[in-house]
Protein backbone atom coordinates (compact mmCIF):
# COMPACT_ATOMS: atom_id res chain seq x y z
CA UNK A 1 0.00 0.00 0.00
CA UNK A 2 1.28 3.50 -0.77
CA UNK A 3 0.03 7.11 -1.11
CA UNK A 4 0.17 8.19 -4.72
CA UNK A 5 0.38 11.84 -3.64
CA UNK A 6 3.31 11.24 -1.32
CA UNK A 7 6.04 9.97 -3.60
CA UNK A 8 9.67 10.69 -3.09
CA UNK A 9 9.00 12.75 0.05
CA UNK A 10 7.44 15.46 -2.05
CA UNK A 11 4.55 17.27 -0.26
CA UNK A 12 1.88 19.46 -1.68
CA UNK A 13 -0.30 22.50 -0.93
CA UNK A 14 -3.98 22.80 -1.97
CA UNK A 15 -5.29 26.30 -2.73
CA UNK A 16 -8.20 27.19 -0.39
CA UNK A 17 -9.72 29.33 -3.16
CA UNK A 18 -9.58 27.23 -6.35
CA UNK A 19 -8.33 23.81 -5.05
CA UNK A 20 -5.36 23.83 -7.47
CA UNK A 21 -2.26 21.85 -6.35
CA UNK A 22 1.09 23.57 -5.81
CA UNK A 23 4.29 22.17 -4.37
CA UNK A 24 5.07 22.71 -0.70
CA UNK A 25 7.61 25.45 -1.34
CA UNK A 26 5.11 27.73 -3.15
CA UNK A 27 3.75 30.74 -1.26
CA UNK A 28 1.12 31.65 -3.82
CA UNK A 29 -1.23 29.52 -5.90
CA UNK A 30 0.15 28.83 -9.39
CA UNK A 31 -3.39 29.13 -10.82
CA UNK A 32 -5.15 32.04 -9.09
CA UNK A 33 -2.39 33.73 -7.09
CA UNK A 34 -4.07 33.31 -3.70
CA UNK A 35 -1.91 33.08 -0.55
CA UNK A 36 -1.26 29.43 0.30
CA UNK A 37 -1.19 27.99 3.85
CA UNK A 38 2.23 27.56 5.41
CA UNK A 39 2.10 23.79 5.94
CA UNK A 40 1.52 21.33 3.09
CA UNK A 41 -1.71 19.34 3.05
CA UNK A 42 -1.67 15.63 2.45
CA UNK A 43 -4.54 14.14 0.48
CA UNK A 44 -6.06 10.87 1.63
CA UNK A 45 -4.06 7.88 0.46
CA UNK A 46 -5.57 5.86 -2.33
CA UNK A 47 -4.85 2.17 -1.85
CA UNK A 48 -3.95 0.01 -4.84
CA UNK A 49 -4.63 -3.70 -4.29
CA UNK A 50 -1.57 -5.95 -4.57
CA UNK A 51 -3.54 -8.35 -6.74
CA UNK A 52 -4.12 -5.68 -9.36
CA UNK A 53 -2.18 -5.99 -12.63
CA UNK A 54 1.25 -4.58 -12.36
CA UNK A 55 1.10 -0.95 -13.23
CA UNK A 56 3.62 1.66 -12.52
CA UNK A 57 2.26 4.26 -10.14
CA UNK A 58 2.45 7.73 -11.63
CA UNK A 59 5.19 9.83 -10.16
CA UNK A 60 4.00 13.24 -8.95
CA UNK A 61 5.77 15.99 -10.81
CA UNK A 62 5.16 19.48 -9.51
CA UNK A 63 4.01 21.92 -12.13
CA UNK A 64 6.56 24.56 -13.11
CA UNK A 65 6.16 27.50 -10.87
CA UNK A 66 4.43 30.31 -12.71
CA UNK A 67 5.41 33.83 -11.72
CA UNK A 68 2.55 35.50 -10.00
CA UNK A 69 1.96 38.94 -8.68
CA UNK A 70 3.11 39.20 -5.09
CA UNK A 71 1.78 42.22 -3.24
CA UNK A 72 4.17 44.48 -1.44
CA UNK A 73 4.36 44.08 2.32
CA UNK A 74 1.45 45.84 3.97
CA UNK A 75 -0.33 46.47 0.64
CA UNK A 76 -4.06 45.61 0.46
CA UNK A 77 -5.03 42.44 -1.39
CA UNK A 78 -8.30 41.17 -2.87
CA UNK A 79 -7.34 37.57 -2.23
CA UNK A 80 -9.25 35.78 0.53
CA UNK A 81 -7.51 35.11 3.78
CA UNK A 82 -6.16 31.58 4.30
CA UNK A 83 -9.00 29.21 5.14
CA UNK A 84 -11.73 31.60 3.88
CA UNK A 85 -14.73 30.09 2.02
CA UNK A 86 -14.87 30.54 -1.80
CA UNK A 87 -17.00 33.40 -3.08
CA UNK A 88 -20.52 32.46 -4.31
CA UNK A 89 -23.00 34.18 -6.62
CA UNK A 90 -25.61 36.32 -4.89
CA UNK A 91 -28.69 34.09 -4.62
CA UNK A 92 -30.70 36.95 -3.08
CA UNK A 93 -29.96 39.21 -6.04
CA UNK A 94 -31.04 36.55 -8.54
CA UNK A 95 -34.23 35.84 -6.57
CA UNK A 96 -35.05 39.56 -6.46
CA UNK A 97 -34.62 39.90 -10.23
CA UNK A 98 -36.85 36.88 -10.81
CA UNK A 99 -39.52 38.26 -8.45
CA UNK A 100 -39.57 41.64 -10.21
CA UNK A 101 -39.77 39.90 -13.57
CA UNK A 102 -42.68 37.74 -12.35
CA UNK A 103 -44.61 40.78 -11.07
CA UNK A 104 -44.03 42.65 -14.32
CA UNK A 105 -45.22 39.63 -16.30
CA UNK A 106 -48.35 39.36 -14.13
CA UNK A 107 -49.17 43.04 -14.62
CA UNK A 108 -48.72 42.81 -18.39
CA UNK A 109 -50.87 39.67 -18.65
CA UNK A 110 -53.58 41.08 -16.36
CA UNK A 111 -53.80 44.26 -18.43
CA UNK A 112 -53.98 42.28 -21.67
CA UNK A 113 -56.96 40.42 -20.17
CA UNK A 114 -58.84 43.73 -20.09
CA UNK A 115 -58.61 43.72 -23.87
CA UNK A 116 -59.28 40.00 -24.37
CA UNK A 117 -62.13 39.53 -21.87
CA UNK A 118 -63.34 42.80 -20.29
CA UNK A 119 -66.38 40.96 -18.86
CA UNK A 120 -64.13 38.82 -16.63
CA UNK A 121 -62.25 41.92 -15.47
CA UNK A 122 -65.55 43.67 -14.76
CA UNK A 123 -66.98 40.80 -12.66
CA UNK A 124 -63.68 40.40 -10.80
CA UNK A 125 -63.52 44.10 -9.99
CA UNK A 126 -67.09 44.24 -8.72
CA UNK A 127 -66.41 41.20 -6.53
CA UNK A 128 -63.40 42.94 -4.96
CA UNK A 129 -65.70 45.64 -3.55
CA UNK A 130 -67.42 43.13 -1.27
CA UNK A 131 -64.11 42.21 0.37
CA UNK A 132 -63.68 45.72 1.81
CA UNK A 133 -64.62 45.92 5.50
CA UNK A 134 -63.97 49.67 5.55
CA UNK A 135 -64.39 51.83 2.49
CA UNK A 136 -64.77 55.45 1.41
CA UNK A 137 -66.48 56.50 -1.80
CA UNK A 138 -65.99 60.08 -2.99
CA UNK A 139 -68.47 61.12 -5.68
CA UNK A 140 -68.89 64.31 -7.67
CA UNK A 141 -71.93 65.26 -9.75
CA UNK A 142 -71.65 67.87 -12.48
CA UNK A 143 -73.94 69.09 -15.26
CA UNK A 144 -73.16 70.28 -18.78
CA UNK A 145 -76.19 72.04 -20.29
CA UNK A 146 -76.42 73.58 -23.74
CA UNK A 147 -79.56 75.51 -24.56
CA UNK A 148 -81.46 78.77 -24.30
CA UNK A 149 -82.72 78.47 -20.69
CA UNK A 150 -80.74 80.89 -18.49
CA UNK A 151 -81.88 79.24 -15.27
CA UNK A 152 -80.74 75.83 -16.50
CA UNK A 153 -77.44 77.36 -17.60
CA UNK A 154 -76.74 78.08 -13.91
CA UNK A 155 -76.32 74.35 -13.36
CA UNK A 156 -73.12 74.31 -15.45
CA UNK A 157 -71.19 75.96 -12.60
CA UNK A 158 -72.67 73.85 -9.79
CA UNK A 159 -70.92 70.73 -8.50
CA UNK A 160 -72.19 68.43 -5.78
CA UNK A 161 -69.61 66.42 -3.87
CA UNK A 162 -70.61 63.48 -1.67
CA UNK A 163 -68.32 61.39 0.55
CA UNK A 164 -69.70 58.11 1.90
CA UNK A 165 -67.72 56.19 4.53
CA UNK A 166 -68.71 52.77 5.86
CA UNK A 167 -67.41 50.24 8.37
CA UNK A 168 -69.42 47.11 7.56
CA UNK A 169 -68.11 45.02 10.45
CA UNK A 170 -68.91 47.59 13.14
CA UNK A 171 -72.05 49.00 11.46
CA UNK A 172 -70.86 52.60 11.21
CA UNK A 173 -71.73 54.92 8.32
CA UNK A 174 -71.34 58.60 7.48
CA UNK A 175 -72.27 60.77 4.51
CA UNK A 176 -71.17 64.33 3.82
CA UNK A 177 -72.62 66.63 1.16
CA UNK A 178 -70.93 69.71 -0.25
CA UNK A 179 -72.24 72.21 -2.79
CA UNK A 180 -69.68 74.08 -4.88
CA UNK A 181 -70.08 76.93 -7.33
CA UNK A 182 -67.26 77.64 -9.80
CA UNK A 183 -65.25 75.03 -7.86
CA UNK A 184 -65.56 77.02 -4.61
CA UNK A 185 -67.29 75.53 -1.59
CA UNK A 186 -70.59 77.16 -0.64
CA UNK A 187 -72.03 74.84 1.99
CA UNK A 188 -71.09 71.49 3.51
CA UNK A 189 -72.82 69.24 6.03
CA UNK A 190 -72.26 65.71 7.36
CA UNK A 191 -74.49 63.12 9.04
CA UNK A 192 -73.93 59.61 10.29
CA UNK A 193 -74.83 56.75 12.56
CA UNK A 194 -72.80 54.53 14.89
CA UNK A 195 -73.70 52.04 17.59
CA UNK A 196 -74.75 54.82 19.99
CA UNK A 197 -75.88 57.94 18.12
CA UNK A 198 -77.46 59.45 15.08
CA UNK A 199 -75.60 62.71 14.49
CA UNK A 200 -75.40 65.80 12.27
CA UNK A 201 -72.28 67.89 11.83
CA UNK A 202 -73.12 71.30 10.29
CA UNK A 203 -69.40 72.08 10.05
CA UNK A 204 -68.99 75.80 9.27
CA UNK A 205 -72.72 76.51 9.49
CA UNK A 206 -72.83 76.09 13.26
CA UNK A 207 -70.26 75.81 16.02
CA UNK A 208 -71.70 72.65 17.61
CA UNK A 209 -72.70 69.20 16.42
CA UNK A 210 -76.16 67.67 16.94
CA UNK A 211 -76.92 64.14 18.12
CA UNK A 212 -79.65 61.89 19.43
CA UNK A 213 -79.32 58.60 21.25
CA UNK A 214 -79.97 55.69 18.92
CA UNK A 215 -82.16 54.15 21.61
CA UNK A 216 -84.49 57.16 21.34
CA UNK A 217 -85.09 56.51 17.64
CA UNK A 218 -84.97 52.70 17.72
CA UNK A 219 -85.93 51.12 21.07
CA UNK A 220 -83.84 48.03 21.86
CA UNK A 221 -81.32 49.22 19.29
CA UNK A 222 -78.52 47.51 21.20
CA UNK A 223 -80.17 44.11 20.63
CA UNK A 224 -80.82 44.87 16.95
CA UNK A 225 -77.21 45.91 16.39
CA UNK A 226 -75.94 42.86 18.27
CA UNK A 227 -78.06 40.47 16.17
CA UNK A 228 -77.25 42.23 12.92
CA UNK A 229 -73.53 41.80 13.58
CA UNK A 230 -74.02 38.10 14.33
CA UNK A 231 -76.09 37.59 11.17
CA UNK A 232 -73.63 39.49 8.96
CA UNK A 233 -70.69 37.57 10.41
CA UNK A 234 -72.44 34.27 9.66
CA UNK A 235 -73.47 35.27 6.14
CA UNK A 236 -69.97 36.54 5.29
CA UNK A 237 -68.68 33.01 5.80
CA UNK A 238 -70.76 31.59 2.94
CA UNK A 239 -68.44 30.46 0.15
CA UNK A 240 -70.28 30.73 -3.17
CA UNK A 241 -68.95 28.35 -5.81
CA UNK A 242 -69.28 29.44 -9.43
CA UNK A 243 -67.29 29.30 -12.62
CA UNK A 244 -66.53 32.98 -13.13
CA UNK A 245 -65.23 32.33 -16.64
CA UNK A 246 -68.55 30.92 -17.85
CA UNK A 247 -70.50 33.87 -16.43
CA UNK A 248 -68.02 36.32 -17.95
CA UNK A 249 -68.44 34.70 -21.37
CA UNK A 250 -72.23 34.90 -21.04
CA UNK A 251 -72.10 38.59 -20.09
CA UNK A 252 -69.67 39.33 -22.92
CA UNK A 253 -71.98 37.62 -25.42
CA UNK A 254 -75.06 39.42 -24.10
CA UNK A 255 -73.51 42.90 -24.13
CA UNK A 256 -71.62 42.48 -27.40
CA UNK A 257 -70.16 45.71 -28.75
CA UNK A 258 -71.64 47.63 -25.79
CA UNK A 259 -68.81 46.21 -23.63
CA UNK A 260 -65.25 47.35 -24.29
CA UNK A 261 -61.96 46.99 -22.44
CA UNK A 262 -58.81 49.09 -22.45
CA UNK A 263 -55.78 49.24 -20.17
CA UNK A 264 -57.15 49.69 -16.63
CA UNK A 265 -60.72 50.39 -17.78
CA UNK A 266 -63.90 48.58 -18.74
CA UNK A 267 -66.65 50.61 -20.44
CA UNK A 268 -70.31 49.61 -20.79
CA UNK A 269 -72.92 51.55 -22.77
CA UNK A 270 -76.27 50.95 -21.11
CA UNK A 271 -79.93 51.40 -21.84
CA UNK A 272 -82.96 49.49 -20.57
CA UNK A 273 -82.57 46.76 -23.20
CA UNK A 274 -78.89 46.20 -22.40
CA UNK A 275 -79.63 45.98 -18.67
CA UNK A 276 -82.30 43.34 -19.28
CA UNK A 277 -79.93 41.34 -21.49
CA UNK A 278 -77.25 41.52 -18.80
CA UNK A 279 -79.63 40.22 -16.11
CA UNK A 280 -80.92 37.47 -18.41
CA UNK A 281 -77.38 36.27 -19.21
CA UNK A 282 -76.52 35.90 -15.53
CA UNK A 283 -79.82 34.23 -14.54
CA UNK A 284 -79.74 31.75 -17.43
CA UNK A 285 -76.31 30.58 -16.31
CA UNK A 286 -77.35 30.40 -12.65
CA UNK A 287 -80.41 28.30 -13.49
CA UNK A 288 -78.17 25.50 -14.80
CA UNK A 289 -75.33 25.95 -12.30
CA UNK A 290 -75.77 23.01 -9.88
CA UNK A 291 -72.47 23.80 -8.12
CA UNK A 292 -73.68 27.34 -7.40
CA UNK A 293 -77.04 26.12 -6.08
CA UNK A 294 -75.43 23.54 -3.81
CA UNK A 295 -72.88 26.03 -2.44
CA UNK A 296 -75.72 28.43 -1.57
CA UNK A 297 -77.64 25.61 0.15
CA UNK A 298 -74.71 24.29 2.22
CA UNK A 299 -73.51 27.81 3.01
CA UNK A 300 -76.96 28.80 4.26
CA UNK A 301 -77.16 25.69 6.47
CA UNK A 302 -73.79 26.54 8.01
CA UNK A 303 -74.75 30.20 8.57
CA UNK A 304 -78.16 29.43 10.13
CA UNK A 305 -76.66 26.85 12.48
CA UNK A 306 -74.00 29.36 13.50
CA UNK A 307 -76.66 31.96 14.36
CA UNK A 308 -78.86 29.49 16.27
CA UNK A 309 -75.94 28.24 18.39
CA UNK A 310 -74.69 31.74 19.24
CA UNK A 311 -75.63 32.33 22.89
CA UNK A 312 -75.44 36.13 22.40
CA UNK A 313 -78.20 36.10 19.76
CA UNK A 314 -81.13 38.17 21.15
CA UNK A 315 -83.77 37.22 18.54
CA UNK A 316 -84.46 40.89 17.82
CA UNK A 317 -85.03 40.37 14.07
CA UNK A 318 -86.15 36.75 13.97
CA UNK A 319 -86.91 33.98 16.47
CA UNK A 320 -84.74 30.88 16.63
CA UNK A 321 -87.87 28.78 16.00
CA UNK A 322 -88.32 30.54 12.66
CA UNK A 323 -84.64 29.98 11.87
CA UNK A 324 -84.96 26.27 12.57
CA UNK A 325 -87.98 26.09 10.27
CA UNK A 326 -85.97 27.89 7.59
CA UNK A 327 -83.11 25.45 8.18
CA UNK A 328 -85.36 22.52 7.31
CA UNK A 329 -86.03 24.07 3.90
CA UNK A 330 -82.32 24.20 3.11
CA UNK A 331 -81.63 20.72 4.46
CA UNK A 332 -84.01 19.13 1.93
CA UNK A 333 -81.59 19.12 -1.03
CA UNK A 334 -84.09 18.11 -3.71
CA UNK A 335 -86.82 20.51 -2.59
CA UNK A 336 -84.40 23.45 -2.33
CA UNK A 337 -82.90 22.82 -5.76
CA UNK A 338 -86.32 22.63 -7.41
CA UNK A 339 -87.54 25.75 -5.61
CA UNK A 340 -84.39 27.69 -6.53
CA UNK A 341 -84.64 26.78 -10.21
CA UNK A 342 -88.38 27.56 -10.30
CA UNK A 343 -87.72 31.03 -8.83
CA UNK A 344 -85.02 31.76 -11.41
CA UNK A 345 -87.21 30.46 -14.24
CA UNK A 346 -90.01 32.83 -13.16
CA UNK A 347 -87.56 35.76 -13.10
CA UNK A 348 -86.25 34.86 -16.57
CA UNK A 349 -89.78 34.67 -17.96
CA UNK A 350 -90.58 38.14 -16.57
CA UNK A 351 -87.39 39.65 -17.99
CA UNK A 352 -87.99 38.10 -21.41
CA UNK A 353 -91.49 39.62 -21.45
CA UNK A 354 -90.08 43.06 -20.56
CA UNK A 355 -87.45 42.73 -23.28
CA UNK A 356 -89.99 41.89 -25.95
CA UNK A 357 -92.22 44.75 -24.84
CA UNK A 358 -89.35 47.24 -25.18
CA UNK A 359 -88.45 46.00 -28.65
CA UNK A 360 -92.04 46.17 -29.89
CA UNK A 361 -93.54 49.24 -28.22
CA UNK A 362 -90.99 51.50 -26.51
CA UNK A 363 -89.57 54.42 -28.51
CA UNK A 364 -85.85 55.20 -28.47
CA UNK A 365 -84.72 56.50 -25.11
CA UNK A 366 -83.63 60.16 -25.14
CA UNK A 367 -80.73 59.49 -22.77
CA UNK A 368 -77.79 57.12 -23.10
CA UNK A 369 -75.79 55.96 -20.10
CA UNK A 370 -72.10 55.02 -20.18
CA UNK A 371 -70.43 53.32 -17.22
CA UNK A 372 -66.64 53.24 -16.96
CA UNK A 373 -65.04 51.02 -14.32
CA UNK A 374 -61.49 51.99 -13.35
CA UNK A 375 -58.92 49.53 -11.97
CA UNK A 376 -55.46 49.77 -10.39
CA UNK A 377 -52.35 47.80 -11.38
CA UNK A 378 -53.59 44.75 -9.45
CA UNK A 379 -57.08 44.83 -11.02
CA UNK A 380 -58.82 46.16 -7.91
CA UNK A 381 -61.76 48.44 -8.66
CA UNK A 382 -60.80 52.03 -7.78
CA UNK A 383 -63.59 54.04 -9.34
CA UNK A 384 -66.74 54.20 -11.44
CA UNK A 385 -67.74 56.99 -13.83
CA UNK A 386 -71.35 57.29 -14.98
CA UNK A 387 -72.25 59.65 -17.83
CA UNK A 388 -75.86 60.27 -18.92
CA UNK A 389 -76.38 62.43 -21.96
CA UNK A 390 -79.20 63.16 -24.32
CA UNK A 391 -80.95 65.74 -26.46
CA UNK A 392 -84.50 67.05 -26.11
CA UNK A 393 -85.96 69.89 -28.20
CA UNK A 394 -82.55 71.05 -29.48
CA UNK A 395 -81.24 71.25 -25.91
CA UNK A 396 -78.50 68.90 -24.77
CA UNK A 397 -77.87 67.80 -21.21
CA UNK A 398 -74.96 65.77 -19.88
CA UNK A 399 -74.82 64.61 -16.26
CA UNK A 400 -71.56 63.12 -14.97
CA UNK A 401 -71.24 61.15 -11.75
CA UNK A 402 -67.63 60.24 -10.94
CA UNK A 403 -66.85 58.05 -7.91
CA UNK A 404 -63.48 57.12 -6.43
CA UNK A 405 -63.30 54.07 -4.15
CA UNK A 406 -60.61 53.51 -1.55
CA UNK A 407 -59.95 51.11 1.30
CA UNK A 408 -60.33 52.52 4.84
CA UNK A 409 -62.68 55.01 6.47
CA UNK A 410 -62.73 57.71 9.16
CA UNK A 411 -65.72 59.08 11.05
CA UNK A 412 -66.80 62.13 13.04
CA UNK A 413 -66.34 61.82 16.79
CA UNK A 414 -69.15 63.06 19.02
CA UNK A 415 -68.44 64.58 22.42
CA UNK A 416 -71.81 64.85 24.18
CA UNK A 417 -70.56 67.69 26.40
CA UNK A 418 -69.90 69.90 23.36
CA UNK A 419 -72.89 68.76 21.28
CA UNK A 420 -76.61 69.58 21.27
CA UNK A 421 -79.14 66.84 22.05
CA UNK A 422 -81.77 66.98 19.28
CA UNK A 423 -84.48 65.67 21.63
CA UNK A 424 -83.88 68.53 24.05
CA UNK A 425 -83.65 71.07 21.22
CA UNK A 426 -87.08 69.98 19.96
CA UNK A 427 -88.69 71.19 23.17
CA UNK A 428 -86.77 74.45 23.54
CA UNK A 429 -88.18 77.02 21.08
CA UNK A 430 -85.85 79.81 22.15
CA UNK A 431 -82.79 77.67 21.44
CA UNK A 432 -84.31 76.56 18.14
CA UNK A 433 -84.65 80.17 17.04
CA UNK A 434 -81.08 80.93 18.05
CA UNK A 435 -79.69 77.86 16.24
CA UNK A 436 -81.68 78.44 13.02
CA UNK A 437 -80.76 82.12 13.01
CA UNK A 438 -77.03 81.45 13.29
CA UNK A 439 -77.11 78.72 10.65
CA UNK A 440 -78.95 81.04 8.24
CA UNK A 441 -76.53 83.92 8.84
CA UNK A 442 -73.54 81.65 8.21
CA UNK A 443 -75.17 80.32 5.04
CA UNK A 444 -75.79 83.84 3.70
CA UNK A 445 -72.18 84.81 4.50
CA UNK A 446 -70.92 81.75 2.65
CA UNK A 447 -73.03 82.56 -0.42
CA UNK A 448 -71.93 86.20 -0.43
CA UNK A 449 -68.27 85.21 -0.13
CA UNK A 450 -68.59 83.50 -3.51
CA UNK A 451 -68.58 86.48 -5.88
CA UNK A 452 -69.47 84.42 -8.98
CA UNK A 453 -72.50 82.91 -7.23
CA UNK A 454 -73.62 86.26 -5.83
CA UNK A 455 -73.51 87.86 -9.28
CA UNK A 456 -75.40 84.93 -10.83
CA UNK A 457 -78.19 85.06 -8.23
CA UNK A 458 -78.55 88.82 -8.58
CA UNK A 459 -78.65 88.53 -12.41
CA UNK A 460 -81.39 85.89 -12.25
CA UNK A 461 -83.53 87.46 -9.52
CA UNK A 462 -82.85 91.15 -10.12
CA UNK A 463 -82.48 91.48 -6.35
CA UNK A 464 -79.59 92.68 -4.21
CA UNK A 465 -78.33 89.95 -1.87
CA UNK A 466 -77.52 92.59 0.73
CA UNK A 467 -81.30 92.84 1.28
CA UNK A 468 -81.46 89.26 2.59
CA UNK A 469 -81.58 89.35 6.37
CA UNK A 470 -83.63 86.34 7.43
CA UNK A 471 -85.15 83.06 6.26
CA UNK A 472 -88.31 84.73 4.91
CA UNK A 473 -86.24 87.02 2.69
CA UNK A 474 -84.28 84.05 1.34
CA UNK A 475 -87.42 81.99 0.65
CA UNK A 476 -89.04 84.96 -1.14
CA UNK A 477 -85.92 85.45 -3.24
CA UNK A 478 -85.71 81.80 -4.34
CA UNK A 479 -89.44 81.14 -4.74
CA UNK A 480 -90.09 80.24 -8.34
CA UNK A 481 -86.52 81.03 -9.34
CA UNK A 482 -84.87 77.65 -8.82
CA UNK A 483 -84.06 75.96 -12.16
CA UNK A 484 -86.17 72.94 -13.00
CA UNK A 485 -84.71 69.98 -14.86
Amino acid sequence: MFNQYDCGGIGMKICPNCNAVSDDSAKFCVKCGSVLPAAPVSAPAQEIPMSAPAQEAPMYTPAPETPVYAPAPGAPTNNPAPGAAPKKKSVVKIALILAVAAIALYLVISKVLFLINPAAALLSGIKSIYSLEKSTVTSTISVDYSGDDDDMDTLNDITIKMVSAADIKNLIAEVSLEALYSNKSVVKIAAGVNNEYLYIDPLKLYKKKFYTELEEVLPDSEDYINDLKIIMNAVSGIDIKLDAGKYADAVKKALGSKLKGSFGKVTVKLDQEVLLKFALAVLEKAEKDDALIESIRTGAIKAINQIIKDKKFKEAFIDKDDLEELLETFEDKKEFKEGFKDAIADAIEELEYELEYIKDYEPDEPFEMTLTFRFNLFNKLTGVDCVMEGEVDDETLKITLSSDIKNGASFTKINKKDAIDIQELASDYDEQEEVVGEILNNLIKSVKSNKELTKKIEDITGEDLDDIEDLDDLQYLLRGRLPRM
